[in-house]
């Protein structure tokens, strides 16, 4: 149960440690584009038996307040031209969105079904940070993936029943 809020909080001290490493982010409005040469797991191998995404950061100076000596960032992470996700069965290869899919989600039930998503992530973190103490003050998370998603009766995920689309919006604030 912990292991979501332990990623959520997780990724705002990830996100900050990209941008400090960035020396071209000066003045607002400054942006560089990192990318992240693997896809992070969060599959567990006994429920979750792949889950991954593929991102791109997007990071942006988007304020200074040389009065208060706070800064906020902003990291949008974005699909990669070329996702890096494992994508087992061949009808999940069509693009669920407007970008190649970059995320993938596959879950085992106990009656040896399995539930397979596939589609495209995105989210943006936005950061305030202490200039003097590099302590985060806020933070914001908005994430959205747009799923498209079947019930397979084989491992292979290739006995799979009709296609299903939803979009899962999760909001994280830290104050």
């Amino acid at each position: 149960m912990l292991v979501g809020p332990i990623t959520d909080l997780l990724t705002f001290y990830s996100d900050y440690q990209v941008a400090a490493g960035l020396p071209n982010l000066i003045k607002p409005g400054d942006r560089a584009v990192v990318p992240l040469p693997f896809a992070p797991s969060w599959a567990d191998g006994t429920r979750i038996v792949l889950g991954e995404d593929s991102i791109d950061f997007d990071v942006t100076l988007k304020a200074v307040d040389d009065k208060a000596q706070t800064a906020t960032i902003l990291v949008r992470h974005v699909p990669p031209a070329k996702p890096l996700i494992k994508i087992p069965v061949e009808w999940m290869r069509a693009p669920v969105a407007d970008t190649p899919n970059n995320w993938v989600q596959v879950e085992k039930h106990g009656d040896g079904t399995y539930t397979a998503g596939i589609g495209k992530e995105t989210f943006d973190v936005e950061t305030r940070i202490d200039l003097k103490t590099g302590r985060i003050l806020s933070g914001t998370i908005d994430n959205v993936v747009d799923v498209m998603e079947r019930k397979c009766s084989d491992a292979a995920l290739i006995q799979a029943g009709e296609p299903k689309r939803y979009q899962i919006k999760r909001r994280i604030e830290l104050r």
